[in-house]
């Protein structure tokens, strides 16, 4: 896994099948600038915060592939944010699982503390025990996300926000590990396609509207 401190960038790695105990099996930052970006964190399993686990972080996380986590005592199986101002922009948070006693609780993004994440064009869908938990301080902001088939619920404690979908994203072949990043790509008939955030801040590489997911944005893969 990887842990870090002060200023980092985390791109274009393979961090899977970790174990730690407590929290972090995948990613932790603590108080640190941060970029990570076009990662595959998957299979990674902790107490708590398996995936992406960031505390008072600022910075991007963008077109990363968080899958098949699990925070087998609390919460945070997808990516966990604690007193943080990060963007966490163009990922898919997919098939990530809590167990134990989540009281609150999230497998897909799990927001808490001071933190103030802006959260636009992620696909989070099928995580068991909840896509997007946000629990006290100043509101994020969401918008332009594909929220969808999480359980038992979408959202706690926030709305969907401006542009939101919870439609079946429409994945090449989700869930076959043979090669993840081609199968989350979108098949032609996706409703992610083309509907992420209209500002041009977003546009794909090719010009047009962003696309939701790991493929959309000007730094998709």
């Amino acid at each position: 896994s990887v842990a870090v401190n002060d200023q980092v960038i985390v791109t274009d790695n393979i961090i899977t099948g970790n174990l730690a105990w407590e929290s972090g099996a995948g990613i932790r930052v603590n108080s640190a600038q941060i970029l990570i970006s076009r990662n595959l964190v998957s299979n990674n399993i902790s107490d708590w915060s398996a995936g992406i686990y960031l505390i008072s972080a600022s910075g991007d996380v963008k077109n990363n592939l968080v899958i098949n986590n699990t925070a087998d005592y609390q919460d945070g199986a997808g990516i966990t944010c604690v007193d943080s101002t990060v963007t966490i922009v163009n990922n898919v948070i997919h098939g990530n699982y809590c167990t134990g006693w989540p009281v609150y609780a999230s497998s897909g993004i799990y927001i808490y503390g001071a933190a103030i994440p802006i959260i636009k064009n992620n696909i989070i869908t099928q995580n068991n025990y909840g896509g997007i938990c946000y629990i006290g301080g100043q509101a994020p902001s969401f918008g332009y996300n594909d929220v969808y088939g999480n359980y038992p619920v979408d959202y706690t404690g926030s709305a969907a926000g401006t542009g939101a979908l919870s439609q079946e994203s429409l994945f090449v072949e989700a869930d076959n590990d043979d090669n993840p990043f081609n199968n989350y790509q979108l098949l032609s008939g996706s409703p992610c396609i083309n509907t992420g955030d209209p500002d041009q801040a977003y546009f794909d590489k090719d010009g047009s509207r962003s696309d939701m997911g790991i493929y959309g944005g000007p730094d998709s893969f």
